[in-house]
């Protein structure tokens, strides 16, 4: 839960608005939602309203889920059981799908009207960082077959070194 909120948070999700991200939160941490819960099925736990209230609460609640967890669980299920250049390029074809260039370009954009310049020096070595890796994991396992678990502890330590 912790993972999807920081990225529905950090700017680079724009599919939903700040405040239903913030509603999402909520509602998850007071029900505990986690893991499955996200897509397995409809939430339908009480949102502390008036009946009528209650159920448009939550009908818009599930919408906001859907929006947010449909890329999620494409990408999961092209990632699941892959080679590593299969996976690679299924993250960086979400990465595309998402904008997520586009997005750092305008925080980049934006840091460097504030003349804020290693701020945005570190996005752009970031997003650049990222594709390098996965690159190279192609480039040293290629058509391996790799579980997306190794294949994300190996993508964490590349990242932070």
């Amino acid at each position: 839960m912790e993972a999807v909120f920081s990225y529905l948070k950090s700017g680079l999700y724009g599919a939903i608005e700040k405040e239903e991200i913030y509603e999402l939160e909520n509602y998850c941490i007071r029900w505990k939602i986690r893991g499955s819960k996200w897509y397995k099925e409809d939430w339908n736990y009480p949102a502390g309203q008036t009946e009528c209230a209650q159920a448009t609460k939550i009908e818009k609640l599930n919408i906001l889920r859907k929006i947010v967890v449909t890329p999620l669980i494409e990408l999961k299920q092209k990632i699941e059981k892959g080679t590593a250049k299969e996976i690679g390029a299924a993250i960086y074809n979400f990465l595309e799908e998402e904008n997520i260039r586009e997005k750092l370009n305008s925080k980049i954009k934006h840091f460097m009207q504030l003349g804020e310049i290693y701020s945005a020096e570190e996005y752009k070595k970031s997003f650049d960082s990222v594709v390098d890796i996965l690159d190279e994991m192609v480039m040293i396992f290629g058509g391996e077959k790799i579980s997306f678990s190794a294949y994300s502890k190996i993508l964490r330590s590349g990242s932070e070194a």
